[in-house]
């Protein structure tokens, strides 16, 4: 056995303590130590590479994907008031259907309600205002007809439901009167 003290030169320590080992190696040497050791350093980081390139190449291929789709509603067209017609016009022959599929067994009712100036002009044939119209029961083809405003009116013009409502009554009450059931 050889004695501890004359195999280390004489400023090695051996001990270490922070300060001792910092006022005795500079950066130069720590970059000299690097350098000594580049080979070995070159050689751990080849192999460590190889073997995780070598471990994810084995590994199966997992894909993975996701997708949203957004549809917005497509915005409706504005349209002038004037171009919207539920009525069907001066066709009295849709008016004359009506009238007989409301004649028929199954589908009897005991009054007929004419919806706006359009409709009541051409099934009395007269060119009088609803307002003039309402409140009263004519008949067309023996059936008894109760005029009041058009929804569309009703509306623009808010002051007038009340009326209509009164128009319904008396239609109502029509059918009552003459013996048919009214279903609420």
């Amino acid at each position: 056995m050889r004695p501890a003290g004359n195999d280390y030169p004489p400023s090695y320590s051996s001990y270490y303590d922070d300060e001792s080992f910092a006022n005795k190696r500079s950066i130069r040497q720590y970059i000299n130590i690097v350098y000594k050791r580049l080979p070995i350093i070159l050689a751990i980081a080849v192999i460590v590479t190889a073997a995780v390139s070598f471990y994810s190449f084995r590994q199966p291929s997992i894909y993975q994907a996701s997708t949203e789709l957004i549809i917005e509603p497509r915005k409706p067209q504005v349209t002038q008031k004037e171009a919207i017609n539920i009525n069907f016009g001066n066709d009295s022959n849709y008016y004359n259907t009506q009238l007989q599929l409301l004649q028929n067994a199954d589908l009897m009712k005991k009054v007929v309600v004419a919806l706006g100036k359009t409709a009541a002009s051409l099934l009395l044939a007269t060119d009088a205002s609803v307002a003039g119209l309402r409140g009263r029961v004519h008949r067309y083809r023996d059936v008894p007809l109760v005029v009041t405003y058009h929804p569309a009116y009703l509306l623009r013009s808010l002051s007038d439901k009340a009326k209509t409502w009164e128009d319904l009554v008396l239609a109502r009450a029509t059918i009552e009167r003459s013996g048919g059931e009214v279903s609420s």
